[in-house]
């Protein structure tokens, strides 16, 4: 079970060998070791190195870079502005008991943190989806990897992920940075039928399509939440815009806030957004081992996904009936604001579990 109230298990090795750079430092017994100096709050750096300091019986303990830090050191910025973890510790409560469904580029699948929870795959990339393999689906862009570890990392490398015991359900609809309608409209149908709670989808397009709008309602009359990114603006001056599906009605539109809970940069602005989101600077894996920074509308649309299988995994804890619609009012009548922006809201999962 996780804790994130402990530092996370250090793994102890009798010598590190010739072939590791040696940082030949002695800490005092008990004192968590800081990664390569790197200050709280920076990226993870030096996971190939070897530390080491003193036990009581003045022996030398070696420790693998990789997990020298304390756990609150690789938490997603997002994670401690949101008190994310009063959750966890507070409530017992991690997602356990929901169900989410990822569209996007696949994920790392050497990347054990996510690979862990992930219970089922598709890809919509190849002739045949029902004969989908394992490498099918492996992510070589990094963003489907990215928001699948905000949402549910495991913890055991180097991030901990919003609902870190939720289940994943993987359909690849894209290997780079734009994707084909059919293929998200298929994403979701397997979605449906693998009967899950959750859909997110960190794609769009300008174009409305009637076969999509179709099967999210379908998607949601089955009562599984439908959450979108609102979409990206590169030029960082013509906002009111976004993107379909987070334009239709049935779906929960998400647009990005920063780290001053301000509207970020690169957001769309309409009047359609439905809640806003950690969306500036947010670290989780790509392809790496590590956690590597993106921007945009798509990692806040993944938060608002972890934090939704949260509420509903409360809900089945508290044995209490759910709708896709009580949920999305849930969004909308327990916020923060967005700093500077009249009238945006800010997701709230303190406001929201206080209701529960």
């Amino acid at each position: 079970m996780l804790n994130v109230k402990i530092t996370l298990p250090l793994r102890v090795r009798k010598g590190p060998g010739k072939s590791f750079d040696i940082v030949a430092n002695a800490f005092p017994s008990g004192k968590v070791i800081a990664m390569d100096g790197v200050e709280e709050g920076e990226s993870l750096k030096g996971v190939d190195r070897w530390y080491y300091k003193y036990n009581d019986k003045n022996e030398k303990q070696w420790y693998w870079g990789g997990r020298l830090a304390d756990v609150t050191d690789a938490l997603p910025w997002g994670i401690s502005t949101l008190k994310i973890a009063d959750i966890w510790n507070g409530l017992n409560e991690l997602g356990q008991r929901a169900k989410v469904a990822i569209l996007d580029t696949g994920y790392n699948i050497a990347n054990t943190d996510i690979h862990n929870g992930v219970k089922g795959f598709r890809s919509f990339l190849i002739d045949d989806p029902q004969q989908t393999t394992l490498n099918d689906v492996n992510d070589e862009y990094g963003h489907g990897s990215h928001c699948a570890s905000l949402i549910g990392a495991r913890n055991r490398l180097a991030m901990v992920g919003y609902a870190p015991e939720c289940e994943l359900y993987i359909a690849k609809i894209s290997s780079k940075g734009s994707a084909r309608d059919d293929s998200i409209i298929a994403g979701i149908r397997w979605a449906i039928d693998t009967q899950v709670d959750i859909i997110s989808i960190s794609y769009g397009s300008y174009q409305v399509n009637v076969a999509m709008r179709t099967i999210i309602t379908e998607a949601v009359n089955k009562n599984i939440l439908v959450i979108a990114s609102i979409g990206d603006d590169y030029t960082f001056g013509n906002r009111v815009d976004g993107k379909y599906p987070a334009l239709y009605t049935d779906c929960i539109g998400v647009g990005a806030t920063d780290s001053a809970s301000k509207l970020a940069k690169i957001s769309y602005l309409n009047g359609k957004t439905d809640i806003y989101a950690p969306g500036e600077a947010v670290f989780a894996y790509a392809l790496k081992t590590v956690p590597e920074s993106m921007d945009g509308t798509s990692q806040a649309t993944a938060i608002v996904a972890g934090i939704c299988a949260l509420i509903i995994s409360r809900y089945r804890a508290l044995n209490k009936p759910f709708t896709v619609a009580g949920i999305k009012e849930l969004l909308s009548a327990n916020f923060d604001p967005v700093q500077g922006s009249a009238g945006l809201k800010l997701i709230s999962p303190q406001k929201i579990f206080a209701t529960l």
